[in-house]
């Protein structure tokens, strides 16, 4: 459990669908999926709500919308995603400016 809190082993190659039927003492697995969750982790260190969209609003997404960019919704978000996350990881907003 020193690896960032999660258990690695031959499971985590399984598809979602295979992990499903997974079970530890009779016991079904569940998996969470925490939602924009750089963001929600960031937001909660710091104590700082992210005030956009509703509590199970995707973040990326809103901030997809509010770019309205003439490319696919989906590309929009995984770019947004991909830039938020470098942010975050390297602390570095020199990015932003190159």
């Amino acid at each position: 459990m020193h690896n960032g809190g999660r258990w690695y082993g031959g499971w985590t190659m399984l598809s979602r669908e295979e992990r499903t039927v997974l079970e530890i003492d009779g016991e079904a697995v569940i998996e969470v999926d925490l939602n924009s969750s750089q963001l929600t982790l960031l937001s909660s260190l710091t104590g700082q709500p992210m005030h956009c969209g509703d509590t199970w609003s995707d973040a990326y997404q809103v901030l997809v919308d509010r770019l309205a960019l003439d490319e696919p919704s989906e590309l929009t978000r995984s770019k947004v995603k991909q830039l938020i996350v470098e942010l975050i990881g390297t602390g570095n907003v020199a990015i932003l400016l190159s």
